[in-house]
């Protein structure tokens, strides 16, 4: 039996099922999701996160501005630390989700596609005097999860040796077949990814 891992979306079997999430859509479903989730827990699942977005933050200002408008602590994080948090109105009520990966020169901060536009208007209403700079780099990137119990395995077989040791929302840059990427480890659907 082939498995979804092993199928392009062009050749997705007649049980392919396609999903919409804002101006995004692809292929959300290629054969039964208990199928699917359990080639994900048992070895390797390669997923598509093109429906993510990304905005970069740079400036001077940046972790004290984004720590000011969410519910993590940002300033204190390091190059290479991510954390999960919660973007805030006035009045402290959750707007949108983010995952924030700090950078040596930025802060990527990785929302659904569907709010970039919301978020984008929401941070640049509080970017007053701060040195803060917003750009939206959802479409400059190729975005995917490696997710399963031997996805660091499939990792070190391409060349990426230390993938295991990498904590949980850390980012680091490597070279993967001779192009520079960047590995968010973010342990979804409850095993290594």
């Amino acid at each position: 039996m082939t498995s979804w891992l092993e199928i392009a979306p062009e050749d997705a079997p007649e049980t392919a099922r396609a999903a919409r999430l804002g101006d995004w859509s692809g292929v959300a479903v290629f054969s039964d999701v208990a199928s699917e989730y359990h080639a994900a827990e048992t070895g390797t699942a390669l997923c598509d996160r093109s429906h993510r977005a990304l905005i970069e933050v740079t400036g001077a200002d940046r972790a004290g501005w984004l720590h000011n408008l969410t519910t993590n602590n940002i300033k204190e994080l390091r190059s290479g630390d991510g954390n999960y948090a919660f973007a805030l109105n006035v009045k402290g009520r959750v707007l949108f989700d983010l995952q924030a990966m700090v950078l040596d020169d930025s802060i990527w901060v990785d929302i659904e596609r569907r709010w970039i536009d919301f978020a984008r208007a929401h941070f640049e209403k509080y970017r007053v005097m701060e040195d803060v700079a917003l750009c939206d780099r959802s479409s400059e990137f190729v975005r995917f999860a490696l997710v399963g119990p031997l996805a660091a395995h499939r990792l070190a077989d391409a060349g990426v040796s230390n993938a295991v040791a990498i904590p949980y929302l850390q980012v680091v840059k490597v070279l993967l077949d001779g192009t520079d990427v960047s590995l968010f480890r973010h342990d979804r659907c409850g095993v290594d990814a």
